[in-house]
């Protein structure tokens, strides 16, 4: 999987450690309760951080000087998205969160849940102090589409027959969103007028779905080495993905596919189809479909920030491609 750091090389090295220091602060600070060795596991599986780095590499883009708000509220992003992920490893039962066991295996998934709840509250603390009321209304807005994506994706599981549009706007809440408050955040921060913000924002919400879409390819060619799980582990636990979408637009439907949430006949339908489904997709030239899709909407997200950054940014679309189609290929 391609490193995206080469797209933060604009950002001082003493950015990044600051931001580093405040996203452990915000999600693994020590409470003085029985939950802090909980809090410090959170803070250790902190993954890239990609969704604060592209704020702070916005910023840059927009010739703003970065100082600690800046960093701050980056660091709120990625504590939001933390609890996005303790939430959702409790709803899709996941042992794992980046090679680490996950909270609700650990400690539990009540003690998962709370987790999430507990961070969220440090988020509108910390949130409530900035001088911007709208960035406030922007994280609630985003912390709103996150939670109507995961519950759009629990609605969703176990159905073969799942519509791509669904799929789509399951991307767009629930990986968008984040990506989408990252980018508004920035235009909020440099003082641009409510135009551009929008801009800002539906580019990032299209990098969010792109970056889903790449997720879900993935699923299918990474396998244990590359995203730690092994092949087809979406529909084994009961998610249909867009390139499976794009095989079922295909024809095949694989004999008796389960009824909508019959999630006993699922596991034993997915466990007898995956090998066939795994070999049909590479016949089937799926994944170098979906990633040509991916690419599109990449492409249409950075033509938008071209119209909205200054023209001596130094952003450079093409390049920023390239980084985001290595990460598929």
């Amino acid at each position: 999987m391609s490193d995206f750091s080469s797209l933060w090389l604009g950002l001082d090295q003493s950015v990044v450690l600051k931001l580093d220091k405040e996203c452990d602060k915000l999600s693994g600070e020590p409470d003085g309760e029985w939950y802090d060795e909980v809090l410090s596991h959170v803070a250790k599986t902190g993954g890239k951080r990609v969704r604060p780095k592209f704020l702070l590499v916005l910023l840059n883009f927009l010739n703003y000087k970065i100082d600690d708000r800046c960093i701050k509220l980056g660091a709120l992003v990625e504590t939001l998205h933390q609890v996005s992920l303790l939430h959702d490893d409790v709803v899709d039962d996941a042992p794992k969160r980046r090679s680490e066991i996950s909270v609700n295996l650990g400690w539990g998934s009540k003690t998962a849940i709370l987790l999430g709840d507990f961070l969220l509250g440090r988020v509108l603390e910390v949130l409530s102090n900035d001088p911007n009321k709208e960035v406030m209304k922007d994280f609630a807005r985003a912390s709103r589409a996150l939670s109507r994506g995961i519950l759009l994706e629990h609605e969703a599981r176990y159905n073969f027959n799942v519509s791509d549009d669904l799929l789509s706007r399951i991307a767009q809440e629930k990986t968008g969103s984040l990506f989408r408050l990252s980018a508004e955040t920035a235009g909020r921060i440099a003082g641009l007028n409510d135009s551009k913000v929008k801009s800002l924002a539906f580019a990032g919400e299209l990098i969010g779905e792109s970056f889903q879409f790449i997720d879900d390819c993935l699923d299918w060619t990474g396998g244990e080495s590359i995203v730690g799980k092994p092949t087809g582990h979406d529909l084994l636990e009961g998610f249909v993905n867009r390139p499976l979408v794009r095989l079922r637009e295909k024809g095949f439907n694989f004999g008796e596919h389960p009824q909508k949430h019959d999630i006993k006949k699922w596991k034993a339908w997915a466990d007898e189809n995956i090998d066939e489904i795994t070999c049909l997709m590479n016949d089937e030239q799926i994944i170098e479909k979906c990633i040509e899709e991916s690419e599109l909407l990449l492409k249409e997200a950075f033509e938008i920030l071209k119209t909205v950054l200054p023209d001596d940014s130094g952003f450079d679309p093409d390049f920023w491609l390239q980084i985001f189609s290595r990460r598929m290929k």
